[in-house]
């Protein structure tokens, strides 16, 4: 993230000042409700859309919204239980995309912890579900906040760290909301392009559940995923959990949309982004860090990804 934009947001607000006084969440400034539904009267007004700055240094107590909500990791990393089940490490770059009256907590924050909120109406966002379609899964998302007071999919967790493209539109969004003019029609359209490059690259997309939330197994597998990207393995994962790696891999896809190798690939495919960003090994060398032997094969799955080689991607960041 732009530099002078981080320091913008990381500065400390009037609300976070008082809490590192001591003093507890002041319910009235987002809701009216006694069971804590922060209210898009407090928050958005008369406006389809709001960005402010996650509040820092206090465990942000159970709540819901009455409007779609969008997290995104800016810096650091907030903690997130959803539905009272679910539970998220939103890590820099990532998305939380939450629907209407999903029940949320949230973890304290540090002062190096910066995520944004994106408020949002329905008529903000109708354009992007053009955009994106009726019946892409980002699609049917939108539909569900828009026609249910319960959408079947309470929320969408994108790792999205390694697409840069996703993250210079959240950029100018950001700075369009700083500056007052967020609610114009190029920002509905730069929405609109968030959601289908997050579309295209649904295999980094995690739906949630309206039962139970996450999976365990689907937990068990994205942390395999996520942390072990080397060496992940669907057969040696399943028989850790004495499931058959068709069962295993039947729950991922039933509940992410993807299977474990579009997700392996996925990661593997952010983390040679993020290493071809911000250092200059090889590329010889970051091939074996990722799991791959075969430099054709991981040329052409990087092509298909990001559009460029890694070399050109490299020279372009």
């Amino acid at each position: 993230m732009r530099e002078d934009l981080l320091s913008a947001l990381s500065a400390i607000t009037d609300e976070e000042k008082a809490l590192l006084t001591g003093s507890s969440i002041d319910r009235r400034l987002y809701s009216r409700d006694g069971a804590f539904v922060v209210g898009r009267a407090q928050m958005l007004g008369d406006s389809p859309i709001r960005i402010r700055t996650h509040t820092r240094f206090v465990d942000f107590p159970e709540h819901r919204h009455d409007f779609i909500e969008i997290i995104y990791m800016c810096a650091g990393e907030t903690r997130h239980r959803i539905n009272g089940t679910a539970e998220i490490a939103l890590q820099q770059g990532e998305l939380l995309l939450l629907a209407p009256q999903t029940t949320h907590t949230i973890a304290r924050a540090s002062a190096e912890d910066i995520a944004i909120n994106l408020m949002l109406l329905p008529i903000f966002l109708e354009e992007a579900l053009g955009i994106v379609g009726r019946e892409s899964m980002l699609g049917r998302f939108l539909l569900g906040c828009m026609q249910s007071d319960r959408p079947t999919v309470p929320y969408l967790h994108a790792r999205a760290s390694g697409l840069f493209a996703i993250q210079n539109l959240l950029e100018n969004l950001i700075a369009q909301g700083l500056g007052g003019t967020v609610s114009s029609r190029s920002a509905r359209l730069t929405m609109g392009l968030i959601l289908l490059l997050l579309e295209e690259n649904s295999a980094c997309i995690t739906a949630g559940s309206a039962s139970t939330g996450q999976n365990p197994l689907v937990e068990a597998a994205l942390r395999e995923i996520h942390h072990h990207y080397r060496t992940a393995n669907l057969t040696a994962l399943a028989k850790r959990y004495s499931v058959s790696p068709s069962y295993l891999s039947h729950t991922v896809r039933a509940q992410t949309g993807s299977t474990f190798k579009e997700l392996l690939r996925a990661r593997r495919l952010e983390r040679a982004a993020e290493l071809l960003t911000a250092t200059d090994l090889p590329l010889a060398e970051i091939l074996p860090m990722l799991g791959y032997d075969n430099s054709s094969y991981f040329h052409r799955i990087f092509r298909a990804r990001y559009g460029c080689t890694p070399k050109a991607f490299r020279l372009s960041k």
